[in-house]
Parts: C-alpha cells; sequence; structure tokens
C-alpha cells in the first residue's frame, strides 16, 4: 500500500496506518522505543522510505542483523 500511494498519503496517514498494523509496525511512532524489524528488502525498504519522509529519525543495525527503527522523540525534532 505505501509504495502504491505513498505520494497521496500525508504523513499522519502513514503514522495512523503503522499504529493499525501488527508489532513491531505499530511500534514506530514518536517516543523512546527502539522497534525492531526483521532485516529483508522489504522492510529495509520501508525504513529507507520512512526516514525520507521524515516519520523516522535513522536507521541503524542491531547486534542481530535486525533493522533498528530509531524514532523522533517528539513532534519538534521532525
Amino acid at each position: 500500500m505505501f509504495n502504491r500511494y505513498q505520494s497521496l498519503l500525508s504523513d499522519e496517514d502513514v503514522r495512523e496506518t503503522l499504529a493499525e498494523l501488527p508489532r513491531p509496525f505499530s511500534e514506530i511512532k514518536r517516543g523512546y522505543g527502539i522497534p525492531r524489524l526483521e532485516n529483508t528488502q522489504t522492510n529495509a525498504a520501508l525504513a529507507a522510505w520512512l526516514v525520507s519522509r521524515k516519520i523516522i529519525s535513522s536507521v541503524g543495525k542491531g547486534w542481530f542483523g535486525e533493522i533498528r527503527i530509531n524514532l523522533f522523540r517528539r513532534d519538534s525534532e521532525e
């Protein structure tokens, strides 16, 4: 869905959609958590897209190769 409709979705639409998905995707929001996604090409592309949209702060690699999602702490950091 994100790939097909990305130009039509507002940042708030993206956040609301993520909140409706199962964990760990629903954990991708503002705050202090560090959601971890399985290291797949699809998840890496999603993470890169979320960084480009400034939905998340940055992406890193975890101890076990997973994708670490670094969140914005609050609205002012966007």
